[in-house]
């Protein structure tokens, strides 16, 4: 199957899917995307904008859940910022290696 062209495909551009520009290997900002306030959440990394912490993205992922079951679970997440999480996560990984 090729990406984005059949109609089952979940990378199809439409409301609460991710699109295949969405998925693409594009370097990410994640800082854009991604705030660590003491005021929300106890410091932890969240979404901006949200109350959603880093780690409950990534631990959705971790646990088998497709980025399209993570964005109808939490609807205030776009497909951008389950991708911040991803680079957030390689990149404080890389730091620590």
């Amino acid at each position: 199957m090729r990406m984005g062209t059949d109609s089952a495909s979940p990378y199809m551009q439409t409301q609460g899917t991710l699109s295949a520009e969405a998925m693409s290997m594009q370097k990410v900002r994640w800082a854009e995307r991604i705030v660590v306030d003491p005021e929300i959440h106890h410091g932890e990394p969240c979404i901006r904008g949200t109350r959603i912490p880093v780690a409950v993205v990534l631990g959705g992922l971790a646990e088998g859940l497709t980025p399209e079951a993570v964005l109808h679970k939490y609807p205030a997440l776009t497909a951008e910022a389950i991708q911040a999480c991803l680079a957030y996560a390689a990149e404080m990984n890389q730091q620590f290696s």
